[in-house]
């Protein structure tokens, strides 16, 4: 079969391009040929069809007022994204599309062209854009559903995206067109992938058919994992990795560190714009000599010191979907204390494989942080439960049955 693959970034750059490669490499190993469709950017892997990729953008550093201007337009309709498309699909002729994330440096302007050329069409939702103009639900430090029944003009009045007025304008408008008035996604998405019962459920709520969304966890590819071992007789050290942001929870992690009773070490791996933020916190609480900001590993560094940790910590404050990280911890035999909310107690089943507290509760989650590091042998027997759920479920093997057998549908009923 031939795969239109379409995702923003052609390069390893978070949680959705990780699922994207790994996907994108699955799917050749088992004989189909993917077609690409991303964005120039210097940091691209190869790809034979990156003549067809639309041009950079940088929405972060873009100082040249006509650059801008481009720039805006295209969050709300590209019409080089969209004669790109065509030309590919002319080129190719592919028998099925996949989407991952599209959003602004594409845009859904390419949406209508599939149908227009009779091709089925498959979303993985890998954050909630489809529904909220900020893709995060979150604002203002908080959940947030203030744009449900189209309610975009929230986006303009809170300054939803990147706390700016003039970008939350935009993307405001980008919704009221493509999902109120075009209804782009509606019409032209025939499946969408919901990684969490949570996000499932959401999209259901915020009026999608219950008939148009499946339910299909991550997964992760386990032949990179089974080669690592603990290098250490018993682990020191409490984990956290992933992006350094509000959203993420590491302002609750810190202040729980402070409030907890044993002798805990713990490691931050990652980066991100709020970390300088997270090293002055910790001096101001005095827990600086608990906590060691490692900076950004990925890869074979980055398991090595998964597997040597006693537990890793999701502390997230936002409604994760199906963290990577999560299942990564899991695979690798680590119990996850993880907060209440979005997907994650989907995973992190309490006292099975691993802990849960509420989110946004710094006293809650010190009290689980102080269980796990006094009761390791327990919390040892969960990371094997953990780790026994991915390899009997979440494996490459699974999640491409079921997704094969979403394309063979769709293609089937296409062909009626």
């Amino acid at each position: 079969m031939k795969i239109l693959q379409v995702n923003k970034f052609f390069y390893p750059f978070g949680g959705s391009e990780t699922y994207f490669f790994s996907l994108r490499e699955s799917l050749t190993d088992q004989g189909h040929e993917i077609i690409d469709f991303a964005m120039e950017d210097k940091r691209n892997l190869d790809s034979r069809y990156s003549k067809y990729f639309v041009s950079h953008v940088d929405y972060k550093n873009t100082n040249n007022f006509f650059h801008k201007l481009k720039a805006a337009g295209r969050i709300v309709y590209s019409f080089e994204a969209r004669r790109k498309i065509e030309a590919l699909i002319k080129e190719t002729n592919p028998d099925i599309v996949h989407l991952h994330n599209f959003y602004h440096q594409i845009s859904p302007s390419i949406l209508s062209v599939f149908k227009k050329h009779d091709l089925p069409v498959v979303m993985t939702a890998h954050d909630y854009k489809a529904l909220c103009p900020n893709y995060r639900m979150f604002t203002q430090g908080k959940p947030c559903e203030r744009c449900k029944q189209h309610n975009y003009y929230n986006a303009i009045k809170h300054k939803c995206l990147k706390n700016s007025r003039m970008m939350s304008v935009l993307v405001a408008i980008e919704m009221y067109l493509h999902r109120w008035w075009l209804k782009s996604y509606f019409k032209n998405i025939d499946i969408l992938i919901a990684p969490s019962e949570f996000m499932r459920n959401k999209f259901i709520e915020w009026g999608w058919k219950k008939d148009k969304i499946v339910h299909l966890p991550n997964f992760t590819n386990l032949k990179n994992l089974d080669k690592f071992k603990r290098t250490k007789v018993e682990s020191q050290y409490a984990l956290y990795f992933g992006r350094l942001s509000h959203e993420k929870g590491i302002a609750i992690l810190i202040r729980a560190m402070a409030l907890v009773e044993s002798d805990i070490k713990l490691k931050i791996v990652g980066d991100g714009p709020n970390k300088q933020e997270y090293i002055e916190l910790a001096k101001r609480l005095g827990v600086d000599n608990k906590i060691e900001f490692v900076g950004f590993l990925a890869g074979d560094e980055l398991y090595q010191v998964v597997i040597d940790s006693q537990f890793t910590i999701m502390p997230s404050i936002v409604y994760e979907n199906n963290p990577l990280a999560v299942i990564e911890s899991m695979a690798l035999g680590r119990a996850v204390v993880g907060a209440k909310i979005g997907g994650i107690p989907e995973l992190v089943i309490h006292k099975q494989t691993g802990l849960c507290f509420r989110s946004q509760d710094n006293h809650d989650l010190a009290r689980k942080l102080d269980f796990a590091w006094q009761y390791k042998e327990q919390m040892n027997q969960m990371g094997q439960n953990g780790k026994n759920l991915v390899y009997n479920t979440l494996t490459t093997r699974n999640h491409l049955k079921k997704i094969s057998a979403i394309y063979k549908y769709l293609k089937k009923n296409k062909q009626k």
